[in-house]
């Protein structure tokens, strides 16, 4: 069977990857000659998280803590790795953000529902229609009309969290897979984004996107993203002329004021 990650179809971080940066994709998802992204340690502590809710809580996860107090270089520590081979290896740190963050998951009255409720990530597959691209997504869950999407997050806030979305083209990551729901289901769901800290104090945020997502126009600018990556010429970014670059309007604005602050 197919890894999912090794599937041809177009994911959402793939559309994410064109809209930031469409050279490093055409190279590494078109002539694949340029070498995949590594996970990082936040994506690898992302994916714990979510496991840990499908599961029902940290003590159902399968990994093991790793010791403090052992060497790995000894004999000791070598044969502890041996023991442990195949499972996740987590640090003492790492347990504890776990267990915090499954404290306030269960705190938050808005999201414990969820919780527990047999609901676990599922994989879907369809064609997009104007373009005929072949997609797939991971969705979290999908119950009673209402998509969620957990996402762990370093934001410090609401408001961080939500630009820190924006920017990252994580709205039009959502409509990717509601557009794979609706085209399967026929029916559109409401986007609901669980926003969690991955850092001290693990704060929860949940938060309503189908109206942020309906004023930034997310549903367009995916079919758009989707259509231009069909027909995306590398040519067109090579050899740009060279742009004059000009001072932002709110800089020019800040010299101007300290200049007649100074003139006073």
């Amino acid at each position: 069977m197919t890894d999912y990650h090794s599937r041809p179809e177009l994911s959402s971080s793939q559309l994410a990857q064109f809209l930031k940066d469409p050279i490093t994709f055409y190279h590494v998802h078109t002539l694949e000659d340029w070498p995949k992204d590594e996970p990082t340690a936040a994506m690898q502590f992302g994916t714990l998280v979510h496991t840990m809710i499908e599961l029902g809580g940290p003590d159902r996860l399968d990994i093991v803590r790793r010791p403090a107090d052992i060497d790995m270089r000894t004999k000791e520590g070598k044969a502890w790795k041996a023991e442990n081979a195949g499972r996740q290896i987590v640090t003492d740190d790492d347990w504890t953000r776990l267990e915090r963050i499954w404290l306030h998951l269960n705190a938050c009255k808005q999201v414990a529902k969820f919780l527990g409720t047999g609901h676990t990530e599922k994989e879907i597959f369809w064609t997009h229609k104007s373009s005929g691209v072949e997609c797939r997504a991971k969705v979290d869950m999908l119950t009673s009309g209402v998509l969620i999407d957990w996402k762990t997050t370093s934001a410090a806030s609401e408001e961080e969290f939500i630009n820190q979305a924006a920017n990252m083209f994580y709205d039009v990551r959502l409509a990717f897979y509601r557009n794979g729901i609706e085209t399967l289901t026929g029916e559109r769901p409401h986007v609901m984004v669980v926003g969690i800290q991955s850092q001290p104090g693990h704060e929860v945020f949940p938060l309503d996107f189908t109206q942020l997502m309906d004023e930034l126009d997310s549903e367009a600018r995916m079919h758009r993203a989707v259509e231009d990556l069909v027909d995306f010429d590398i040519d067109q970014y090579l050899d740009r002329p060279i742009k004059v670059a000009t001072a932002p309007l709110w800089l020019v604005r800040k010299i101007s004021a300290a200049a007649s602050e100074v003139m006073a």
